[in-house]
């Protein structure tokens, strides 16, 4: 069985999937080179033209996810946390991103930060987010 080539949620997912892999086991390199794929990918499947509704159903989505993670998963939270910079950074407002996006991250004690949250942050951060 073969993925296609063409950009598409199920690429990206597989893409980012062997991301996480790869940082797992220690290929830094590698990870980092699949997250930039990731990104092509995703720029490339993303419609080009949104409906004005994205970033509130996006936000409302989002308020949802975080009202049912238990206190007990604080990394997820502040993933999620962390993706709610994207949107107003890919809006254009890199500042406001990276401020809501830092802030995530330095609200979760260090011991807890994951390779995968550091990694979004570099990813993001190098690509001006």
């Amino acid at each position: 069985m073969s993925i296609s080539d063409q950009g598409s949620l199920g690429l990206l997912n597989a893409v980012l999937g062997k991301a996480h892999t790869a940082a797992h086991r220690g290929d830094h390199t590698t990870a980092r080179q699949l997250l930039t794929q990731g990104r092509r990918i995703f720029d490339q499947a993303a419609p080009t033209s949104r409906p004005p509704t994205m970033p509130s159903l996006s936000g409302a989505a989002q308020d949802a996810a975080r009202v049912e993670l238990p206190a007990t998963l604080p990394r997820f939270a502040t993933h999620l946390e962390m993706h709610r910079g994207l949107m107003p950074a890919r809006s254009g407002d890199t500042a406001a991103g990276t401020a809501h996006a830092r802030a995530a991250q330095d609200a979760l004690p260090p011991e807890k930060h994951s390779l995968t949250l550091r990694l979004l942050m570099t990813a993001q951060g190098a690509r001006d987010l």
